[in-house]
């Protein structure tokens, strides 16, 4: 306890009402970041002594409390009490940086943070925050310190809100244009399993993995298979799972969740739902509550007919690719690029639309149409699912979270709107959207050359992709497809490349987190409906391929027309909702 306060000193490091997101301050370079600051700014015994409270405060640490939300707190912290400070970004790149690129041999972006407290320090007002990026090889950066000086050129100043990111301010425009979060009030992080072993891309597999851990007799073993945890054990019982609405038949959740896991004795049907796993990659979950950390019950009630599940990386930038993900199935949380993220449903548990109260009624007005609930977010992917908006907006995406610039132009909305129905169609694989019609995304279609299925995969699981950039075909282990163009083999989400992702967790050595022994229980030979869904992932990856320039041109024209400002859309009757809360939705 800080003897001054009687007090933690980590508290001083939290912010009211951010609870949920601090958990992120139990990461020990902010321990040392809290203790530094204590030391330097607070512990010494006289501080009635002119200079007693002044310091400086530098380390070269990970880069989350730049922009995550669990650090607002600290940076108010830091604001409050320095007097400047400067941050160099020397792994601009992100997590995972290009071999050669990385000051240390490790995947967490780093930067160096300088904080200095003067004379006189005013409390009330912010300190100015200086940021510059150090870019090229490792070699290059080191070449580059030596000219960098606190007070020299190339500073780029953060924002002074109290509890802003640590990142260089954005433009008046790109500032005038509604959040994605505005205009969703509900959102939710995705599917929280805390354990890997529920997920696959083969329904057997999830059979074979339940019926062993149901048939372990031996307690230490039953509770290592199961990977145990406070919210999900084999003694905690909970509510069943809400099953889709609307079904016929029997529910789609297991219902028998009323009773320990660990009383169950035969479970011969696992109750399976297919969920979007990750951008592109759909699996399935063994939908039973108590082997789910935190189900998110109110999305497994929105899996109604119709739904879209708008997916966000909103605390760090989105890299390359498109600026938002989208998925007709329920989400995972790292369901964006397996970095966490934030789901924005489509429509509520009810069926109405998830959106920001007058949002309808203010464009209808000021378009001088009718607009309806799924056309807004069809907007949102024409405009921002295609990697031409994140290019666009990279300066200003260093302060994570998408904005939506929205055309007062009627003629330029449409197009946006009909150039979103593809894009969700492609991202849903048919779930929403539409394409002219068209059954399937590996239907054949006018214009676009489609990827073809030429060689059988036979039943050996891939240990490889390689491609043939010059006959544009791809082999994955013993399968080929044809007319695979580079930008599609080149596709990624978040700076994670779709079709590597996706062949992993169908390889003979899956990567990840095996956070139990039954994750090492994997399909031994390849799945045929395997080969008909790679076929599908490449069509609709060639398919957005195929929209990127006109979405490109779109948004230039988009830019350059008139525009309708978050500000001039509250005055034509929207209200928006709360920063930093989920709004609950209405119940079904």
């Amino acid at each position: 306890m800080d003897p001054a306060t009687g007090r933690a000193p980590l508290d001083e490091f939290r912010a009211p009402g951010n609870g949920r997101n601090e958990r992120h301050l139990n990461n020990l370079y902010a321990y040392f970041w809290r203790w530094a600051t204590w030391k330097a700014f607070e512990s010494t015994a006289h501080r009635e002594l002119e200079g007693a409270d002044q310091g400086v405060v530098c380390f070269v640490t990970a880069t989350g409390y730049l922009t995550g939300p669990g650090f607002a707190g600290m940076r108010e912290y830091l604001r409050r009490q320095c007097s400047a400070g400067w941050i160099i970004n020397v792994t601009p790149e992100g997590l995972n940086p290009p071999p050669g690129h990385g000051v240390f041999a490790i995947q967490t972006p780093v930067a160096v943070g300088v904080f200095v407290r003067g004379a006189h320090t005013d409390t009330d007002t912010p300190a100015p925050i200086y940021y510059r990026n150090v870019t090229g090889t490792k070699t290059q950066k080191f070449e580059q310190f030596p000219d960098i000086h606190l007070a020299g050129d190339g500073w780029q100043e953060a924002p002074t809100a109290w509890q802003a990111p640590f990142t260089p301010q954005s433009g008046a425009a790109w500032s005038s244009f509604p959040s994605v979060r505005d205009l969703y009030p509900w959102y939710s992080t995705g599917l929280s399993t805390n354990r890997t072993w529920v997920y696959s891309p083969s329904p057997d597999t999830l059979q074979y993995r339940l019926n062993t851990v149901v048939a372990e007799t031996d307690p230490a073993e039953k509770s290592a298979l199961f990977k145990e945890s406070r919210d999900a054990n084999l003694r905690k019982t909970k509510a069943p799972l809400p099953p889709s609405r609307p079904y016929t038949g029997e529910p789609d959740t297991y219902q028998g969740t009323r009773v320990p896991f660990e009383a169950e004795t035969f479970i011969p049907h696992a109750s399976l739902v297919r969920v979007g796993y990750r951008s592109f990659d759909r699996q399935w979950v063994i939908a039973d509550s108590r082997l789910i950390h935190d189900c998110r019950r109110p999305l497994w009630e929105g899996r109604i007919p119709g739904q879209v599940y708008v997916t966000e990386q909103h605390s760090f930038h989105p890299k390359q690719g498109p600026g938002l993900s989208f998925s007709g199935l329920l989400p995972d949380m790292h369901h964006f690029n397996n970095r966490g993220g934030r789901m924005l449903p489509m429509l509520n548990p009810d069926g109405t639309p998830n959106l920001a109260a007058g949002l309808l009624d203010a464009l209808t007005h000021r378009l001088g149409a009718e607009v309806v609930g799924p056309d807004i977010t069809a907007y949102v992917a024409g405009i921002t699912g295609h990697p031409g908006y994140v290019e666009a907006f990279d300066y200003e995406l260093r302060t994570p979270g998408i904005r939506v610039p929205i055309t007062a132009d009627r003629d330029l909305w449409d197009r946006a709107v009909k150039l979103g129905r593809k894009v969700l169609w492609c991202h849903t694989y048919g779930l929403a959207g539409d394409w002219e019609g068209q059954a399937s995304v590996a239907s054949p279609t006018p214009g676009v050359d489609l990827p073809r299925y030429e060689q059988s995969m036979k039943s050996v699981l891939p240990s490889t992709v390689d491609y043939d950039e010059t006959a544009h075909i791809l082999h994955l282990g013993a399968g080929a497809w044809s007319h695979v163009t580079p930008q599609v083999r080149g596709y990624t989400v978040g700076g994670t490349n779709v079709i590597d992702a996706w062949a992993d967790k169908r390889s003979a050595t899956p990567g990840g987190n095996k956070t139990s022994p039954l994750d090492h229980i994997v399909a031994d030979t390849w799945e045929t409906e395997w080969s008909t869904e790679f076929t599908e992932l490449l069509c609709a990856l060639t398919r957005l391929v195929s929209l990127e320039a006109d979405q490109e041109a779109l948004l230039a024209a988009v830019l350059d027309g008139p525009l309708l400002s978050r500000d001039e859309l509250s005055e034509n009757g929207v209200v928006w909702p709360p920063a930093n809360k989920s709004v609950a939705p209405p119940k079904a």
